[in-house]
């Protein structure tokens, strides 16, 4: 019965630590992401430089590809509006 008992407190000690762990790589992606754009006041070429495969990754990707879609179409229209 000691036995059951104890591999089951290890097993949900190693959830909590996984789960935190996770939350912990998430909340730190997410300030990283919040501090490249909220604070370069308009920075077009600024990136988050997040490199990863989940889903955390792909928002970041997909957020430096549209910052760079935007900066593009900044410079097209000061190329427009000085012609």
């Amino acid at each position: 019965m000691l036995t059951v008992v104890g591999i089951v407190l290890i097993i949900a000690i190693v959830v909590i630590l996984f789960v935190l762990l996770k939350t912990l790589s998430i909340t730190v992606y997410v300030s990283r992401i919040k501090d490249v754009y909220r604070d370069d006041h308009g920075d077009l070429a600024q990136k988050s430089n997040i490199k990863g495969s989940d889903e955390i990754g792909s928002l970041a990707a997909l957020l430096d590809e549209l910052i760079d879609r935007l900066s593009k179409m900044v410079s097209q229209i000061r190329v427009a509006l000085n012609n």
